[in-house]
């Protein structure tokens, strides 16, 4: 349920049942997965809660020019087998710089926990970074915490209790196609990473990427695309430099 409070206030109101039962692929099936559903089953059913306030004063929902977009949320399993919370926030800030360019400022940070008889977030409602959303350069949702198995190959990401992404972007008319209102490029820094808990936050641990996307809003929906340049590439991580999305919103 939405409820607008003003021209730029909105209230949202979700509840429900969430029912979710882990299943196991035999040897392919990380060891810390059976150790989970060893320890606390593999079904995990009860009420789910959601609150969020959000305030747009851009001028508008596609290809904005100036204004800022801000949402606070909490989520939360308030019972049944599980109690866990989750808390993020995400802000966009526009600053025209001519009548062609703009500044774009954004960030996002989530964060969640246990509580109760519920000690940590469990593994399946981790925050992931890595992709178009966050970091771009990085393959989508592979950095941060893997898996702890003696397999190598199944150390696969396993997100984390802790997300901090954001980055700077100059936002441009399509070269020689400046008329064109559904078509815009930019040049970006993207700065972001996951962490197992609030405890594990390291500044060095931070991943940077830069490159150039363009977003063109298409007949059959919004279509994005990057080219960017992971800077400070570790050992394990997982790189893609050119990485695209259809459908979903700028």
């Amino acid at each position: 349920f939405g409820f607008p409070l003003n021209e730029t206030d909105t209230v949202n109101i979700a509840f429900g049942i969430s029912g979710i039962k882990l299943k196991t692929n035999g040897d392919n099936t990380p060891q810390g997965i059976y150790d989970y559903i060893d320890q606390f089953g593999e079904r995990h059913v009860g009420p789910r809660f959601e609150l969020s306030w959000a305030r747009d004063t851009r001028n508008r929902a596609i290809f904005a020019d100036r204004g800022s977009y801000n949402r606070v949320a909490i989520e939360s399993m308030l019972g049944g087998d599980d109690r866990w919370y989750k808390l993020s926030y995400r802000h966009s800030t526009y600053f025209p710089l001519t009548d062609s360019l703009t500044l774009l400022g954004h960030f996002d940070l989530g964060y969640g926990d246990g509580f109760s008889d519920t000690d940590n977030l469990p593994f399946y409602e981790n925050f992931y970074a890595g992709g178009l959303r966050t970091v771009r350069g990085y393959k989508t949702n592979t950095l941060g915490p893997r898996w702890d198995d003696p397999n190598p190959d199944l150390r696969d990401p396993k997100g984390g209790a802790l997300r901090t992404a954001g980055g700077v972007e100059v936002l441009f008319p399509a070269p020689f196609f400046k008329d064109n209102k559904n078509l815009r490029f930019s040049t970006f820094f993207d700065i972001g990473n996951v962490y197992a808990e609030v405890n594990d936050f390291d500044a060095g641990e931070l991943r940077y990427s830069a490159g150039l996307s363009m977003q063109w809003i298409t007949p059959l929906g919004p279509l994005v695309m990057s080219v960017a340049q992971p800077l400070n590439k570790k050992d394990g991580d997982k790189t893609e430099p050119f990485q695209f999305t259809f459908g979903v919103p700028f």
